[in-house]
């Protein structure tokens, strides 16, 4: 990664082909991720290194031990048994219904999308005992073995 200074705290990064604009003041960059993780993503931690700063003051609070701690320091009380509830009689008589949901035009999809961590199994043939092709596709010669020739010998007649 190559890091370019542009003006006061903000630098270019350049990553392969990309390039990305990261303002360490305003503790964003073009890819968005220091944005939502309030984490700072690579190309900060360069432009941050070349700034010769702390990547530790730019990451948020959120993520510091003392404010995790203090999440969790208060009294957390049990809602207790459903039947002794107080709803409101606004609340009671409201009747909150599904979506409607309206069948899609066309034929239904027959292949299913595969989730992100699974492999597609791979077509192995049963004639040459090959990868990417079935028996019906097979180009490959055939392979007999001398048992099964005495059979188709002994299995045709003369005329």
């Amino acid at each position: 990664m190559n890091v370019y200074s542009v003006g006061h705290q903000i630098y270019q990064v350049v990553d392969g082909n990309l390039e990305f604009v990261v303002e360490i003041l305003k503790r964003s960059c073009t890819c968005r991720k220091w944005d939502l993780d309030e984490i700072p993503c690579s190309h900060a931690c360069a432009a941050i290194r070349k700034a010769n700063l702390c990547h530790y003051t730019y990451v948020s609070d959120f993520y510091m031990k003392d404010v995790f701690v203090s999440t969790y320091n208060g009294i957390i009380h049990p809602v207790g048994s459903q039947k002794f509830w107080d709803i409101p009689d606004i609340v009671k008589d409201h009747v909150v219904l599904p979506p409607i949901v309206r069948r899609r035009a066309g034929r239904p999809k027959k292949k299913r999308i595969p989730s992100a961590g699974e492999k597609r199994r791979q077509i192995k043939c049963g004639r040459c005992n090959e990868n990417g092709h079935n028996r019906k596709r097979c180009r490959n010669a055939i392979h007999v073995k001398m048992k099964s020739m005495k059979r188709l010998k002994s299995c045709v007649r003369p005329h």
